[in-house]
Order: C-alpha cells, then sequence, then structure tokens
C-alpha cells in the first residue's frame, strides 16, 4: 500500500513541479497585472508542493522504518532457530 502511495505523490510531485515552471515561463512574458495573478497561483501551487514533499518523505520513512523493522525480525529468527539447531544437537550427542 505504501510503495502505491508513494508512487502517487512522486507522479503529483512532477505534475506540481511543471505546473510551477510552466507559470513562471508564462509570468516573463505576461503584463504586471497579469504577473500577479500568476504569482498568486504560483504560491498556491508552491505550497501544495510543499505538502506533497513533507507527506512523500513521511511515507518513505515509515517504509524505510517498516524494512528495518522486518529486517530485524528475519535475522532475529535466524539466530534463534540456529541456536535452538545447535541446542538439539548437544542433547542428542549427550543422549547417545
Amino acid at each position: 500500500m505504501r510503495t502505491d502511495d508513494i508512487r502517487i505523490l512522486e507522479r503529483r510531485l512532477k505534475e506540481l513541479t511543471t505546473d510551477i515552471h510552466e507559470i513562471e515561463h508564462d509570468m516573463e512574458r505576461a503584463d504586471p497585472k497579469l504577473r500577479e495573478t500568476y504569482g498568486e497561483r504560483l504560491k498556491a501551487i508552491q505550497s501544495r508542493r510543499r505538502s506533497v514533499q513533507e507527506r512523500l518523505a513521511e511515507l518513505r520513512l515509515q517504509k524505510a522504518l517498516a524494512w528495518e523493522r522486518t529486517d530485524f525480525a528475519t535475522g532475529l529468527e535466524r539466530v534463534l532457530d540456529r541456536l535452538g539447531r545447535g541446542l538439539d544437537r548437544m542433547t542428542s550427542r549427550r543422549q547417545h
């Protein structure tokens, strides 16, 4: 689920960045009154982009932490399994 959310946000971030570049380009050729309108739109889109960037960073961190927990749990399981097999071998040697 998080991977899909990350992809969606990455796509949205690219779209917002493209929108920002287009508005900046349009502002260069616009008259002063229109520049003001573009400026307001630009600020709103930049704010949305920052929100998306923050959410994306949160999801990436959560995903990384989930991998760490999974890796730790898997490693611990292997260690305990090896320990159990070692104890089994020791007890079986004593019985012979």
